[in-house]
């Protein structure tokens, strides 16, 4: 058995997995995670027998994740350890089916007796048999190999058809923000709706679950009598898929095998994952192995000399339209393929940074946050996302370009960032990130608009509001030498001596004096 311990203490985590003799209660292996996100991960990853929680984490509470548990692995008992005795946690917890409720710091003898009470009365509570074909699909998950006969659940099936269901949430709106169609709810209402409509989702061995974390994936295996079931199956999932297509807002393609052996359900579903991989034209299918034909490996690349003269041009515009042209001539002479696409991708990719480089902007610092890492990992899954990952970061490149191409704009952008940034610790590399600039490139355009270097307009800019505060206040000239982003006293008035010819200090008895003070 394998158990879980979450808590965002690292050394409470630590204690614990230390202070319970956890192989005398008879588990294997003991998981740690310090978030509700990594703790999903690794009960969908590993198998969880027991999960050993805190409530009140950031980003996910124990309550949140316990829910999440109940939603999609609801036969794991759950014990809490919190710090608060609060009767709406409490309450909360229990109406979760919560195991157990401590209040740390925690009794190890009084845990492990309530461990392992919650480990008997779960074995003999839950259905072995179901358990068992979950873990069997864990395994091959992990594994890509069908366990060995003795340790299959399935001997009393002749047959399995399996598929996989493939989502596609992401989309971007109109500011080119990155959403999700699916959330946290969604693969209970996947579950619901294959119950529902599927007549043997209710049998033994038949289920339906996440594949691999973050796949946006999930495996449904139905056992069968007989192959001659294929076709009736294929109707009814056909009705499936497009009915979680439009509860869930979110476009799937349904890939179903072939009745076969459960033995040979190793080899069909790699199968199935090959034809995945190269199923690039639309979104919102059933795809059957049965009729599914590989694209050819040979294809002709791009127009390399038309990309480059329109990026030349900065025609981003006709850019993209050529790109759905070469796109749409992939699909319509059967060579869209993970191979062809992932070669455009390149391609694209190479000549866009070429051209930013040539203007002085940094590919890597524009095409650098989540939504791009996220876009740019998902292009290959299909047109539709190859066409939306174009449009981000053609778009991103043209706007760029527009605000670049004004010195004297680019120049009032750096001046009112020193404006605002004086008293911060900047130099040079701070052109990067106000306008993704090389550095060079921008100090160079600065200096032949303004006729002085970014770093002496830095300098005029915090003397001359050297000189405003030494007129205006009281203040100790270390206190303002602070203030305008000097910390080295020392250096502060060597260099306002360089610029003004007098000491600061001097330069303040000088306006004393000048006023009659």
């Amino acid at each position: 058995m394998n158990a879980l311990i979450v808590d965002d203490d690292r050394f409470v985590v630590a204690a614990l997995t230390k202070g319970i003799h956890w192989e005398e209660l008879g588990f294997e292996q003991v998981y740690q995670a310090y978030s509700m996100e990594q703790a999903r991960q690794m009960i969908t990853g590993h198998g969880v027998d027991l999960l050993l929680s805190d409530i009140d984490m950031p980003h996910g509470s124990g309550l949140d994740l316990l829910r999440w548990v109940r939603d999609h692995h609801s036969i794991v008992p759950c014990i809490f350890l919190t710090n608060y005795a609060d009767f709406e946690y409490a309450q909360e917890a229990v109406n979760l089916k919560c195991y157990h409720y401590f209040l740390k710091p925690v009794d190890y003898d009084r845990l492990s007796d309530v461990i392992r009470s919650a480990v008997e009365e779960t074995r003999s509570s839950r259905s072995q048999k179901s358990w068992q074909y979950l873990t069997f699909w864990r395994s091959f998950g992990v594994t890509s190999k069908i366990p060995e006969d003795t340790g299959c659940p399935y001997r009393d099936n002749p047959y399995l058809l399996a598929g996989y269901l493939k989502f596609y949430p992401w989309y971007l709106s109109s500011d080119l923000s990155l959403h999700s169609r699916l959330d946290d709810q969604s693969m209970q209402r996947v579950r619901q709706i294959f119950e529902s409509l599927v007549p043997s989702a209710n049998e033994d061995g038949a289920l339906i679950m996440e594949d691999v974390p973050g796949s946006n994936r999930c495996l449904l295996i139905l056992p069968v009598t007989a192959p001659s079931a294929q076709t009736d199956l294929t109707i009814v999932l056909d009705e499936f898929q497009k009915t979680v297509a439009h509860r869930l807002h979110c476009p799937v393609n349904l890939y179903l095998g072939r009745i076969r052996p459960v033995a040979e359900q190793g080899t069909e579903l790699a199968g199935l994952k090959e034809i995945m991989r190269n199923d690039l034209d639309g979104q919102g299918r059933l795809v059957l192995a049965s009729d599914f034909v590989m694209p050819e490996d040979h294809f002709l690349p791009p127009d390399g000399e038309l990309l480059q003269q329109l990026l030349n041009e900065d025609r981003f515009d006709e850019l993209s339209r050529q790109c759905h042209n070469y796109l749409g001539h992939l699909s319509a002479t059967h060579t869209l393929s993970q191979k062809s696409l992932g070669s455009f991708q390149i391609d694209i990719v190479q000549a866009l940074y070429s051209h930013l480089a040539r203007k002085g902007l940094l590919a890597n610092r524009l095409y650098s946050g989540e939504t791009y890492h996220t876009i740019s990992e998902n292009a290959g899954q299909s047109l539709d996302s190859m066409e939306m990952y174009l449009g981000y970061i053609f778009s991103i490149a043209a706007e760029n370009i527009r605000s670049s191409s004004s010195e004297k704009d680019v120049v009032q952008i750096i001046k009112d960032y020193v404006d605002r940034h004086y008293m911060e610790d900047i130099g040079r590399e701070s052109l990067e990130s106000i306008l993704y600039f090389d550095p060079d490139y921008a100090s160079r355009l600065f200096k032949n608009e303004t006729g002085i270097s970014f770093m002496s307009y830095v300098i005029e800019k915090r003397i001359s509001e050297a000189k405003s505060l030494l007129a205006s206040s009281t203040l100790p000239v270390s206190t303002i030498a602070s203030r305008v982003g000097y910390d080295n006293y020392s250096y502060f008035t060597r260099l306002f001596k360089k610029e003004t010819g007098i000491t600061p200090i001097k330069y303040r008895q000088s306006l004393h004096h000048d006023t009659g003070m």
